[in-house]
Parts: structure tokens; sequence; C-alpha cells
């Protein structure tokens, strides 16, 4: 008999960036869109820079307030115990319920629908 190898670990660890949203953030980002003049998207004329200079401002403040942050956690794996194997048998148990109602089926294709079920349900009460 070969052993098998698998991961089971409870979480995975990752850096990730992301932005606070806290209230101290949200005021700065209020007092920094009053305090901006807006005076160089009023001095263009046409549309298209109008609304590129307007989103260039405001993405600059916003990356200002809400800083990006380098954060360090684990991740828990939610379902641990769901193995490859389970999830390719989900996704034909998926498929297989699919065909059943399709009128044109044998008798011995329900039946292999129906077998396939039942070890399926076996093997999902076992883990």
């Amino acid at each position: 008999m070969l052993p098998v190898l698998c991961k089971n670990h409870a979480s995975v660890s990752r850096n990730i960036l992301k932005r606070h949203f806290g209230d101290d953030n949200i005021r700065e980002f209020e007092y920094l869109l009053k305090k901006e003049t807006w005076l160089e998207v009023f001095s263009n004329t046409e549309v298209n820079t109008k609304f590129k200079v307007f989103m260039n401002s405001v993405l600059h403040l916003f990356g200002i307030a809400f800083p990006l942050e380098l954060r360090h956690g684990k991740k828990p794996l939610r379902n641990g115990w769901i193995t490859q194997g389970i999830k390719t048998a989900s996704k034909k148990i998926r498929f297989l319920n699919m065909i059943k109602k399709q009128p044109t089926l044998t008798e011995d294709e329900k039946m292999y629908v129906a077998k396939y079920k039942i070890i399926y349900n076996i093997y999902i009460y076992i883990y």
C-alpha cells in the first residue's frame, strides 16, 4: 500500500495590502475634499478632461486619507476537510442530476446515477 501525502493545515499564512476605513480616516477624507479648490477642474472646457482631472484629484486624496497598509495574518480554511476528490465528485453529482432530468435517459443510466449518489453520500458521511 502506498502512503498518501496531503496538506491538512488549519490555516494559510498570507500578506495582503488593505485600506483602513475608520472614522478618523473618513473625517480626514471629508476635510481634504472640503479643502480642495477644484480650480483645475473648473478651468478646463472639455468634459473628458474635467472628468480625468476630477478623478485624479479624488483618487489622490483617497490615497492620502486611506493609505494601503501591509497586513499579516492567517486565513483560516473554512472547509479543510473537503478534499479534491470530494470537489470532483460533487461536480459530477451536479452534472448527473442535470442529465437525470432528461427524458431520453435509459434505465441503466438512471441506475448508474442512483448508485453514484449512494456512494457519494456514504463517502461524505464518512468524512
